[in-house]
C-alpha cells in the first residue's frame, strides 16, 4: 500500500448476495410447506433490497460513518422498489411479508412521507472488508 492510500471498510456485493442465497436456500430446506417457501421472485426482491442497501451503507462509509451504534435501517419507498423490479407495489408488499415471515427482514417501520425503513437480518451482512482508496494529499497554497 502506498503512502497516499488508506484502507476504508466497505460491504462486498458478492458476499452479501452469497449470504442472501444461502439464507433463502436454508430457509426453503427447513420449510416443509411448499406454499411457505421463498420462490425466485422473493429471492429477486431480497437481492434488490440488499443491493440498494449496500449502496446506502457504502455511501455512508465514504461520508465517514463507522456504524458504531450498529447498522442503520434500509430506507426506501414501496413504489421505488416496484419500479426497480418492474412489478406492482402490491407485489413488493407481498414479497416483504414473506421475507418477514422467513426472518430475512426482521423489522419494518412505515414512516409516512419518508417511506419505509427495513432492518435486514444481520447474518446477511458480513463485517466490512478493507478496500484501498487513493486519497489526494496535495495541499493547495493560497
Amino acid at each position: 500500500m502506498k503512502a497516499d492510500e488508506q484502507q476504508l471498510p466497505f460491504f462486498s456485493f458478492s458476499k452479501v448476495f452469497t449470504n442472501t442465497k444461502r439464507f433463502v436456500d436454508q430457509y426453503n430446506l427447513k420449510t416443509p410447506n411448499l406454499k411457505s417457501r421463498l420462490n425466485a421472485g422473493h429471492r429477486a426482491t431480497a437481492e434488490l433490497i440488499t443491493r440498494l442497501y449496500i449502496k446506502q451503507l457504502n455511501k455512508a462509509i465514504q461520508l465517514g460513518d463507522n456504524f458504531s451504534n450498529g447498522l442503520p435501517p434500509f430506507t426506501s419507498y414501496n413504489p421505488s422498489l416496484a419500479s426497480c423490479k418492474g412489478c406492482t407495489v402490491r407485489t413488493i408488499i407481498n414479497h416483504k411479508e414473506r421475507l418477514k415471515a422467513s426472518g430475512f427482514i426482521i423489522k419494518e417501520e412505515h414512516r409516512g412521507k419518508s417511506g419505509i425503513a427495513l432492518w435486514i437480518n444481520p447474518i446477511i451482512f458480513s463485517l466490512p472488508e478493507k478496500k484501498n482508496v487513493k486519497i489526494d494529499c496535495k495541499v493547495k497554497k493560497f
